[in-house]
């Protein structure tokens, strides 16, 4: 994507390595407990939803996530020169990724092997669930002027919970991804030149004030993060602001000239992912939006033939047609086919927050890689949101020779030997903060006593 009037380098993504807690909730157990339609959970949530032990937490999954990426791709730490800690389940205002470096360089050093570098730059981005795309553009920026043989390391990580009863229950999730970015990339190569941006204050979106609630949780566990939403309202954000974004990059010249009009321009779609349906809906939307853009009107009228519905749309109602796509033929056909790949195992993690469009983008390598796929040259388009509001879009480029990357996703083994929870475990932990110390972290948090006796506050941790 690098084009013939500049010296700079091709950037991308060359690896993906995941950690999701052991502990599950299936969604199909959750609906008999709740009284929910299962048939209704499993289309528009998806299958179920990883929940992370009260002794977990951002930093200890994240590092479980980098050391796997630095040891299954045999990335020498001293190579590693960017460090970007993406999360809005910080659990310290003043640092967060330092503290992740610590666990990893403790890690590595039980391991045998050096620290990463200390001239690595290390910071936390926060931007709700668009922290790990702002911190891929970031390190691909870094990366385009760094020296060759540099890396950076963006991980996003969170734990997304919500209240009992709440409306967002069942769209919980715990993991973390982290993606090794750098030059001449061996999976994805994305210029961050060509991109897509949009954002706008919501002031009544989703929101996590600081007042945490963690009255009557066990002494020392991780304390409750939930946030402040309006469902409905939430969803009508997501799908204008991520129109927004789109019709920024399709106004935007690439740098080899090849341009978008609508996403059927891109193979594979990709969407940020709080449930199932979303970037369904997403999808269906920004393919209403070309429809009343820039397509002539012969082309238009031909795809809006393709719609099997009795009610006439005008292609000036973008959501309401939108809606209409998404249950056509012209969805079933030239939509729903791009964004398969991936979209069984995304069934399984539940909502990720800055996690989720990464993780997604890895199930589909892993996929394909193990389903033999062809992908090399395939365009694909990357589409980032965060409530409150912001959304990103990027085209990806995937690069020949991807297989070997992809089979060292290994996302499989991440997923396996998981426990599913019952009722009364899954209210134990949610509501009181017990656990089960069924964690499959080596990297686990313990608590810190000063010299006079007293708990610290910061968080310590242990390798196991």
């Amino acid at each position: 994507m690098s084009d013939s009037h500049s010296s700079l380098p091709s950037v991308g993504i060359s690896g993906f390595t995941t950690y999701f807690p052991r502990q599950r909730i299936d969604l199909k157990d959750w609906s008999d407990w709740s009284g929910a339609h299962w048939d209704k959970i499993q289309a528009v949530v998806g299958s179920s939803f990883r929940v992370a032990d009260p002794l977990e937490d951002v930093y200890s999954m994240s590092a479980e996530a980098v050391f796997r990426l630095l040891k299954q791709l045999d990335i020498s730490p001293s190579a590693v020169g960017m460090v970007i800690l993406a999360t809005e389940s910080s659990l310290d205002n003043a640092v967060g990724a330092s503290t992740l470096k610590g666990l990893v360089d403790r890690k590595l050093k039980q391991e045998g092997l050096p620290p990463l570098d200390n001239n690595c730059e290390t910071y936390e981005l926060k931007q709700a669930c668009l922290a790990g795309v702002y911190g891929l553009k970031q390190a691909l920026r870094w990366a385009m002027l760094a020296p060759t043989d540099r890396f950076a390391i963006v991980v996003s990580a969170d734990i997304a919970e919500y209240e009992l009863g709440s409306s967002g229950e069942p769209t919980q999730g715990a993991g973390a991804v982290a993606m090794l970015v750098g030059q001449q990339p061996t999976l994805l190569e994305i210029d961050p030149r060509f991109s897509g941006s949009a954002s706008v204050d919501r002031e009544t979106d989703f929101r996590k004030p600081l007042s945490h609630q963690s009255e009557g949780r066990k002494h020392g566990t991780r304390r409750s993060d939930f946030p402040v939403f309006d469902g409905p309202y939430s969803t009508k954000c997501y799908l204008e602001t991520v129109c927004n974004a789109f019709a920024h990059l399709v106004a935007s010249t690439p740098p080899d000239g090849v341009g978008l009009d609508s996403p059927l321009d891109c193979e594979r779609l990709f969407f940020h992912r709080p449930y199932r349906q979303l970037p369904e809906r997403a999808a269906s939307t920004l393919v209403a939006q070309a429809l009343e853009g820039s397509m002539g009107e012969h082309e238009r009228g031909r795809w809006l033939d393709t719609l099997d519905h009795p009610t006439p749309v005008q292609p000036k109602d973008r959501y309401e047609l939108g809606k209409k796509i998404h249950k056509s033929k012209l969805y079933q056909d030239h939509l729903a086919p791009r964004l398969e790949l991936g979209k069984e195992l995304t069934s399984h993690f539940g909502n990720l927050y800055t996690a989720s469009l990464p993780a997604w983008i890895a199930a589909a390598f892993a996929e394909a890689e193990t389903k033999g796929g062809s992908l090399a040259g395939e365009r694909w388009l990357l589409i980032g949101y965060g409530s409150g509001d912001a959304a990103e879009a990027l085209v990806a480029t995937v690069v020949p020779g991807w297989e070997k990357a992809a089979a060292a996703i290994n996302i499989n083994a991440a997923m396996a030997d998981s426990v599913a929870l019952s009722h009364d475990d899954y209210i134990a932990i949610h509501r009181d903060g017990e656990s089960n110390t069924s964690s499959k972290l080596s990297i686990k948090r313990t608590e810190r006593r000063d010299s006079e006796g007293k708990l610290s506050t910061i968080p310590a941790y242990d390798i196991r």
